[in-house]
C-alpha cells in the first residue's frame, strides 16, 4: 500500500481554529467542484475555508480541478492511492474517514466536515 498526498495550504501553520472548514471529495469532476464552490459561496454566509481533497487517477482532470481551486482560493489537496485496490478508490465513506482520520485530526481542525453529494453529474 503507498498513499501519498500533497497538502497544498493546508498544513499546521495555516489552520485557523474560529473558521468552518467544509471538505469535500472531487468526485474526478470539475463541473462538481465549480458548482459545490459557487453553492457553498451563495448559501454559507459565516467565515470558512473550503477544502477539496482529490482522489482522481487521471492527472489531467486532476490538473482541471486544482486550477479551479487555485482560481477560487480554496485549498486543494491531491490524496494518491496506490496499490490498495478498487475498495478504498470507489468507497467515499472510507475516503472520508482517512481523510477525517489522518488530515483533520492531526492538524487540528476545531470546526469542521464533509458537504457531499451524489446526484451531481
Amino acid at each position: 500500500m503507498n498513499i501519498t498526498c500533497d497538502l497544498n495550504g493546508f498544513g499546521e501553520r495555516l489552520v485557523n481554529n474560529d473558521i468552518l472548514y467544509i471538505a469535500t471529495l472531487s468526485h474526478n469532476n470539475p463541473n462538481y467542484i465549480r458548482e459545490f464552490i459557487r453553492l457553498n459561496t451563495k448559501y454559507i454566509s459565516c467565515q470558512k475555508k473550503i477544502v477539496v481533497f482529490d482522489t482522481s487517477r487521471d492527472n489531467d482532470l486532476a490538473f482541471k480541478i486544482r486550477g479551479i481551486c487555485e482560481d477560487n482560493n480554496i485549498l486543494y489537496n491531491r490524496l494518491r492511492i496506490e496499490n490498495l485496490g478498487d475498495e478504498l478508490q470507489t468507497r467515499i465513506g472510507l475516503k472520508m474517514n482517512f481523510i477525517y482520520n489522518f488530515y483533520f485530526k492531526t492538524v487540528n481542525v476545531r470546526y469542521g466536515g464533509f458537504l457531499q453529494s451524489d446526484f451531481f453529474i
